[in-house]
């Protein structure tokens, strides 16, 4: 008979197309079928690689995840390279990595794995089989409507607004937009974030970037990626920054609980840093303001002090000093680079408490040209949802720069912000 699960009914209609009332021998055999399937040894069963057997019933496979309805455990998720065979109590509509769909009972026998397709017993590998479905047809149905759902969009919009006055008057805002679009074999992100921030009526943040990503899967899991962003950030001195990259990566762990995904590529960076920060321009703005008034000042005494017709020439100077002391134009050192870098990405994402989301993404741009010198950027955050499209999110930006171009820049630079998203 083999092993319990793929092997009991089979066995049983054999006997019920071939039973004969006088044949004690057959009747006693079909009993014993009844019995068994009384006991619930038809159940669907898994065998895990560590020699554990699992009961109950089959549900499905989503992303290399078998989901599996236990009356002692309720549903559990199994990581498919977990399982070294599935037994199952009926037939199933089964498709695996080839595109081949069929409907047969899967029958775990002699520590190997197959699947009976009417009366035809083929060998088959758990790992490929990527859904599973009542039968054959219900297969097309979710494949069509999901293919159609992953080609909408989906997204969210994170604020955070701080506002304080008194002894002090401060101001911070953040906002931030991420924009998916899903298809059968591509993947396209879109992300833009903005922070301002005052105090006293003096800037302390003004910060703008934005990056648009395509990943393309030539296979389940591995994808080729291109990429291209740009920034501005006044207070660290970054007039722009503008990037494109390109490289390939792997989803490691892809399922409704956990997901690690990790690319590598390489990264065109082009700068340009200026001078001076917002407050650093408004001071040089000042100075150099107050020494073309003292000009223009020395300029008119004389004429105040003992009345004369002033000449053309003295006219034409005037102008030009009343003109420059009104019309400040600050001349600025700015300093332009470029260069390629390694790109080290990774992902992460993990559900906490059910409900709550723990996500981590670091990117790592080590320098090809000097040695030693590099850039990380890190956003760590954790979301737990208020209403069905509303959370409250706690977010920790970090970046490091060990060149941060013009002078009396910090390497580091941390944010943490807590406000609301809305998931579209």
């Amino acid at each position: 008979m083999g092993q319990a699960g793929g092997s009991v009914p089979v066995v049983c209609s054999d006997v019920l197309g071939s039973v004969i009332l006088s044949d004690m021998r057959a009747f006693a055999l079909l009993t014993f079928c009844f019995l068994v399937a009384g006991l619930g040894i038809h159940a669907d069963s898994l065998y895990l690689n560590n020699g554990d057997r699992i009961t109950g019933t089959l549900e499905g496979v989503k992303d290399g995840t078998i989901r599996f309805v236990t009356d002692y455990a309720g549903t559990l998720a199994v990581q498919q390279t977990e399982v070294r065979g599935i037994a199952t109590a009926g037939p199933y509509g089964l498709e695996f990595e080839d595109g081949t769909v069929v409907e047969g009972v899967l029958v775990w026998r002699d520590d190997s794995q197959y699947v009976l397709v009417g009366e035809t017993l083929k060998p088959v590998v758990v790992s490929n089989i990527i859904a599973i479905g009542v039968d054959a047809a219900a297969l097309a149905e979710p494949a069509e409507s999901e293919a159609a759902k992953e080609k909408t969009w989906s997204g969210a919009v994170d604020a955070a607004l701080s506002v304080r006055s008194g002894d002090t008057d401060t101001i911070d805002s953040n906002v931030a937009f991420t924009g998916v679009r899903k298809g059968a074999r591509n993947v396209l992100t879109l992300r833009s974030s903005g922070a301002y921030g005052e105090v006293n009526d003096a800037i302390n943040a003004r910060r703008v970037d934005g990056e648009a990503k395509l990943q393309y899967y030539p296979r389940d899991r591995l994808y080729v990626f291109g990429l291209i962003g740009a920034g501005h950030d006044a207070m660290r001195k970054l007039e722009l920054r503008a990037n494109a990259a390109g490289g390939v990566g792997y989803d490691f762990i892809k399922n409704d609980v956990r997901g690690l995904s990790a690319d590598i590529g390489l990264d065109y960076t082009w700068e340009r840093w200026t001078q001076y920060d917002p407050a650093g321009r408004d001071a040089a703005k000042k100075v150099l303001r107050e020494a073309r008034q003292n000009e223009l000042r020395a300029f008119l005494i004389p004429f105040a002090e003992t009345p004369q017709i002033p000449t053309v020439a003295d006219i034409v100077e005037g102008i030009q000093l009343l003109r420059g002391a009104m019309d400040i134009d600050l001349e600025e050192e700015i300093r332009e680079e470029d260069g390629v870098n390694l790109r080290l990405s990774g992902h992460y994402h993990q559900s906490v408490f059910k409900k709550g989301l723990l996500k981590e993404e670091l990117t790592l741009f080590p320098s090809l040209d000097e040695l030693g010198e590099f850039r990380a950027t890190s956003e760590l955050s954790y979301s737990t949802p208020l209403t069905q499209r509303l959370d409250l999110r706690v977010s920790l930006k970090s970046e490091y720069d060990a060149d941060p171009g013009q002078g009396a820049v910090s390497r580091f630079d941390n944010t943490l912000l807590t406000g609301l998203r809305y998931a579209f």
